[in-house]
């Protein structure tokens, strides 16, 4: 049907179809893409499940850096608990940070230590973040070698002064400009100097032993060697230095330049040998070895004798050739030539030598021979021995031919067949050949195994092979395995098919199975195929599968920032984590080259960096980003070389941290310890610091007005010679104090007085202020702390003290004075209210007798009977004036 005549259901259902495509094929990429980061980075990638609510740990994942690393396969450790694999992981303080990252969901960095169990040991740095999953992760780097390396290179240096200076031949070193910088104590002797003062800053280039052609050369970063007849008498001419020797001695030179890229040196080494004796033996026997060593490397035959009084072997130059072994050494004894034999051949060599010295008799026999440079080499050995008069043996002689090649080519044809079955059953790849025109069948070793049939089951060349073969097959395969198998051998069409297989003794395999055809003359005659066991590819794959999900979620939700650029610097993956450092959506960084992304100074600088990936290097650099938002970070790139199979450079994965908060507080704190050292520097308290043995090792410029010491001076002095011995118990029990307290998780401050020595010997009053000093790590280091005079103070509170005594005496008279003052007042007070007291009675005795007179007379005008009245009144107002201190005025009458 044609898709335009589709109806609107039809085409609703294709192109839900077709999206399903496309989201396949993208999960495969992705999946992909994930796997081979995970799978190529150069860090170690473990990922643990957490069992028995974190009380230990299963590992899930490994990848192949981490196989590496560890020397052990992924099969061997999945599913099984970290501490099986690696039994020191807790006594390495890893297995804690699991369980805190499981249980915190914070990613931890476990510094750089040296792990070890009775397997492997090696120094571990990790990382570790916990997934959404809830699995715990392991990023680390095996940093063995770098260690290693710090310890050979120490060891290297070591060894190098020792050959240097015990070494049998004069050692000369030039810097760039050939000036002499350094020589050994053979060299001096060689040319008869007695001190290297003498020879210093020696021009090389001004040796007239040398010629303008072997200056151009060296000049030209060349290696020169020479022999010469050197002339003492014409140093002594040009004055070129003092020597103790004359006339002319034969030496070998050699002049070598060299450079040191990593720290940009260059120079000349110059070898000096003094070969005077040896060549006026070698113009002896030139002419007598000349014929016979053309005829030895004709026939490549060595010959040698050994001399039984004097114990010397001699070797000639082809035997020297044979065994690799330089012609200028010391030729080895009998004994010290076990190394030159396999242990097989030495034990046959020594019984046939033993034999010849007991009773005369010659010898032929082949042996392996191991070269100097480890090469194997095959030859035909033949001695014999010689006679004195009195018939003693007094020397053995011999030849040594080498027949490698002619025992290669024997070999040749027996090995290819071995190879052939040996290399099949290491790859699991069978072979097997029909006989088009014959009909007949023929497999390999491997081919029978595959299927596992014995081969004596079946007659060589017969068609039951065929038959036989494809009974494995699985019924509904069994039609196109044959079809296709027919079409080869009718047609001449090759095929590559996979198909799942059982063996006749039942087991369950997969196997590839391929096959072309040969032809003459446009007809095909034989057919040649392989069949090779996939099972295990297979099963990875389908391992594959499941883990693929498992990639992807751990990049993905990893906090490192993790992507892929191609050779020119563009993005061609990242993560989240990546894109936020960026500062950019995730998808609008795929594509975007870094140059975008930096300013032209950082551009060049990721330019230089690239170029060590190009070399199949890593490496780890900082880089200023610009992000999306104009701001600007300073971020970290560990970088891996991303190289193909065919051993391409095809880009850069890249690990990115963002450390600009890292980096401002480093500034800060940059800024934080220089008004701190401006401070204690210039306050005229007397600041100072010491080590836990209270050794001074820092005080500031004070000290000068404060005990008359010099900063100098001071540092390095225990307080014991500044201060009294009764002060010194008082500073240790201070410190004591402190040191009881931080254990106990508090981090005080000590305030406490103590007598101290002034240089000059005079005795001040100090007031101190002391804590404990720590590191980084806030471990215990020493004692840091403020020192003050304070003895003027002292006197001062001595003489307030005094007048505070005599005040107090004045104020204790004034206040009895007070007190006393206070009781008479009080007295009188007392006596004023009593006296008040009577006034007022007396006002009120006043006003009554006032009223009783005033009654009195109008009494005395009443009625007859007044006169008693009268009488009674007259006696109240002479009572009244009793009381009053009056006279009676009345007279009363009874």
């Amino acid at each position: 049907m044609k898709k335009d005549n589709m109806t609107n259901e039809q085409l609703l259902d294709e192109i839900s179809k077709l999206k399903n495509k496309v989201a396949k094929l993208e999960k495969s990429d992705s999946e992909e893409r994930y796997k081979g980061i995970v799978q190529s980075t150069a860090s170690c990638i473990v990922v643990y499940k957490a069992v028995n609510n974190g009380k230990d740990f299963i590992i899930e994942d490994f990848n192949p850096m981490a196989e590496k690393v560890e020397k052990i396969s992924k099969e061997k450790v999945i599913g099984k608990k970290v501490t099986e694999v690696f039994p020191g992981v807790v006594e390495f303080g890893l297995f804690k940070v699991f369980q805190n990252v499981w249980k915190t969901g914070k990613p931890k960095h476990f510094p750089v230590l040296l792990y070890q169990d009775k397997r492997i040991q090696g120094y571990r740095e990790n990382y570790i973040y916990k997934l959404s999953s809830g699995e715990i992760v392991a990023v680390y780097q095996d940093l063995t070698d770098r260690k290693q390396a710090d310890e050979a290179l120490k060891e290297s240096e070591s060894r190098f002064k020792s050959i240097f200076s015990e070494a049998p031949i004069g050692i000369e070193y030039y810097n760039s400009e050939g000036s002499l910088i350094n020589v050994n104590q053979k060299c001096l002797k060689i040319f008869g100097v007695d001190d290297i003062k003498e020879i210093k800053g020696f021009k090389l280039f001004e040796d007239p032993n040398l010629s303008e052609e072997s200056i151009k050369q060296v000049k030209e970063g060349k290696p020169y060697q020479y022999e010469t007849e050197f002339d003492f008498d014409l140093v002594k001419k040009h004055k070129l230095y003092k020597t103790s020797k004359s006339g002319k001695c034969f030496m070998n030179i050699l002049i070598t330049p060299y450079e040191i890229l990593d720290i940009g040196e260059k120079g000349y080494l110059v070898h000096i040998e003094d070969i005077n004796d040896r060549k006026q033996a070698e113009e002896t026997i030139r002419e007598s070895e000349a014929s016979l060593r053309v005829a030895q490397q004709l026939a490549n035959i060595g010959d040698w004798q050994w001399n039984v009084a004097t114990n010397v072997v001699q070797w000639s130059e082809e035997l020297c050739r044979i065994n690799g072994y330089d012609p200028n050494l010391p030729v080895p004894s009998f004994a010290e030539m076990s190394s030159f034999y396999t242990p097989e051949s030495w034990k046959r060599l020594n019984e046939v030598v033993t034999k010849a010295f007991n009773t005369g008799e010659a010898y032929e026999l082949e042996l392996d021979l191991i070269r100097t440079d480890g090469i194997l080499r095959q030859t035909l050995a033949r001695g014999t021995v010689d006679y004195d008069a009195n018939g003693k043996i007094v020397r053995l002689h011999g030849t040594v031919q080498d027949i490698t090649k002619r025992k290669q080519t024997e070999a040749a044809l027996l090995s290819s067949e071995n190879l052939l079955n040996a290399t099949q059953q290491l790859t699991k790849v069978g072979g097997w050949e029909w006989n088009v025109e014959n009909q007949t069948m023929f497999w390999t070793d491997e081919t029978y195994r595959i299927h596992e049939i014995d081969p004596t089951e079946i007659e060589l060349g017969s068609g039951k092979h065929i038959e036989s073969g494809i009974k494995c097959y699985d019924e509904k395969d069994r039609q196109i395995i044959m079809e296709a198998f027919q079409k080869c051998v009718d047609e001449g069409i090759s095929y590559d098919l996979e198909f799942p297989f059982t063996t006749v003794k039942g087991n369950r395999i997969w196997i590839r199975t391929t096959a072309q055809a040969e032809k003459e003359n446009d007809k095909v005659v034989v057919v040649i195929g392989n069949i090779m066991n996939i099972t295990e590819r297979k099963q990875a794959e389908e391992a594959l599968k499941e883990s693929e999900e498992k990639y992807r979620s751990l990049v993905e939700t990893i906090d490192e920032g993790i992507g892929n650029v191609d050779k020119n610097e563009t993005f061609t993956f990242l993560n989240q984590a990546a894109a936020d450092i960026f500062g950019y959506p995730q998808k609008e960084m795929i594509g975007k080259n870094l140059k975008e992304l930096t300013s032209p100074e950082m551009f060049q600088k990721v330019l230089e960096q690239s170029s060590f990936r190009k070399k199949g290097k890593s490496s780890f650099y900082e880089l200023s980003i610009i992000r999306k938002n104009g701001e600007q970070r300073i971020i970290t790139i560990t970088a891996t070389p991303i190289i193909s199979k065919n051993g391409e450079h095809q880009g850069s994965f890249g690990i990115f941290h963002d450390i600009t908060e890292r980096k401002q507080a480093e500034e800060q704190l940059k800024e934080s310890e220089e008004k701190y050292r401006l401070l204690a520097t210039n306050t005229l308290d007397t600041i100072w610091t010491t080590d836990i043995e209270f050794n001074m090792n820092f005080v500031n410029s004070a000290i000068i007005n404060f005990l008359g010491y010099t900063p100098e001076e001071f540092i390095g002095l225990k307080p014991s010679v500044f201060t009294t011995n009764e002060s010194m118990k008082t500073i240790k029990n201070a410190a004591e104090q402190l040191v009881i307290e931080f254990k106990r998780g508090k981090l005080n401050q000590s305030r406490f007085e103590v007598k101290q020595i002034k240089k000059d010997g005079s005795i001040i009053d100090v007031e101190i202020r002391a804590n404990l000093l720590l590191d980084s790590d806030k471990k215990f280091i020493g004692f840091q702390g403020r020192s003050v005079d304070i003895t003027e103070r002292k006197q001062a509170g001595k003489e307030i003290k005094e007048k505070s005594i005599e005040l107090k005496k004045q104020f204790d008279i004034s206040e009895k004075q007070r007190i006393a003052t206070s009781v008479i007042m009080k007295d009188l007070s007392k006596t004023t209210k009593v006296l008040k007291a009577e006034i007022v009675e007396h006002n009120k005795a006043e006003v009554e007798l006032k009223k009783k007179i005033s009654e009195l007379e109008i009494f005395n005008a009443a009625t007859v009977d007044r006169e008693l009245k009268i009488n009674d009144l007259r006696k109240e107002i002479n009572e009244l004036l009793k009381k009053l201190g009056r006279k009676e005025k009345y007279k009363i009458v009874t």
